[in-house]
């Protein structure tokens, strides 16, 4: 039982974060995602939002650390330039990558 609660709640995780994704790749600045604004583009409920993540804070460490495992250099530039703890340990290539697609 409690496995399968973890498994559908590991989905509604990585679907929020692919929504956010969409958000930011159409312009929403990574840390300004509200739990309004994600449900409303996720079409859930806030709580949802909540419960899948435990917070606003929690869910961008989740939103970075998928960003960077899906090398999404939006994000990394701006976690880097927040200087966001989940940045602090990247690569050095992809941390400067990133930063140049603020140029670009």
């Amino acid at each position: 039982m409690y496995a399968i609660e973890s498994k559908a709640l590991d989905l509604r995780r990585v679907e929020l974060l692919a929504v956010a994704l969409e958000l930011c790749d159409a312009g929403a600045p990574y840390d300004k995602i509200t739990r309004d604004g994600l449900a409303d583009a996720a079409g859930v409920s806030r709580g949802t939002v909540s419960t899948s993540f435990g917070g606003m804070q929690r869910f961008r460490e989740a939103l970075i650390e998928h960003a960077v495992e899906a090398r999404h250099l939006r994000i990394i530039a701006g976690a880097v330039v927040n200087n966001e703890p989940g940045v602090q340990g990247i690569d050095a290539d992809l941390k400067a990558r990133a930063l140049q697609h603020l140029y670009t």
